[in-house]
């Protein structure tokens, strides 16, 4: 099994030095526990340690936004960017037109594609062929499935997504928004693993954990960890425990 290292620091202790390369994993969490900066974090080291090309496919943010926000890290997303070693799309389903109405974004949603998400999906083809992408991110995944009223129909199409990035051979990430006790979706069975971020009460603080509760054909680590984000970006404490 070939492994891609995460590029963040305590992060492949748990998961057997790596992920395994061209897998899915599922990065799940509640709002401010870390998913986008650990998914920038893993292209951002993909590119800079391991000199493989990546793609940020977002649905929230603007590119510009994010490379604003990880400045703070010391982290240069345009100077990748010229260098063609980070790519984004920008998959927000609406946009702002010239005359200030909200419109669909159609060159990523026709609204009537017979299977969902079949644009985004050619469109990361083309560009993982193009530029050699190894590592992508999509943030997230919950954006993508608000975009139809048949909760059968999106999930049937983001399960075509996960294929399509397993047939890329890419090795990638999907952000899902996901509070603590949260019923199991379909998502959580079809990809290869997943890495669950939580914000936890402990005395009286609250701090940032990982937890892996399942990683496909790979001995990993099933104890809660503690991290932290500085200025350095995110850092698992995989010696560490946190018991609950």
């Amino acid at each position: 099994m070939e492994r891609v290292p995460t590029g963040i620091s305590g992060l492949d202790d748990l998961i057997g030095g790596g992920l395994q390369r061209g897998s899915c994993i599922l990065l799940l969490g509640g709002p401010g526990t870390g998913k986008t900066t650990l998914g920038l974090q893993f292209l951002y080291a993909g590119a800079t340690v391991y000199r493989e090309p990546g793609l940020f496919i977002t649905l929230n943010e603007t590119p510009d936004e994010l490379s604003a926000h990880v400045l703070v890290f010391g982290w240069d997303l345009k100077k990748l960017q010229n260098e063609k070693l980070l790519s984004f799309i920008d998959a927000r389903p609406f946009k702002v037109s010239d005359k200030g109405l909200i419109v669909p974004n159609e060159e990523m949603f026709a609204g009537r594609e017979e299977i969902p998400f079949s644009k985004l999906s050619y469109i990361t083809y083309t560009m993982t062929r193009n530029l050699g992408i190894k590592r992508v991110v999509i943030d997230s995944v919950n954006v993508l499935l608000s975009q139809f009223k048949e909760e059968f129909v999106a999930r049937q199409g983001l399960i075509g997504v996960i294929q399509a990035l397993n047939h890329f051979g890419c090795t990638s990430l999907l952000i899902l928004e996901k509070a603590v006790g949260e019923a199991v979706t379909s998502e959580q069975y079809i990809t290869q693993g997943i890495i669950e971020l939580q914000l936890r009460r402990l005395e009286r603080t609250w701090i940032r954990t990982v937890h892996v509760p399942k990683m496909r054909g790979t001995k990993h680590d099933l104890d809660i960890h503690p991290i932290i984000i500085d200025e350095k970006g995110l850092t698992v404490f995989a010696k560490e425990k946190v018991l609950i």
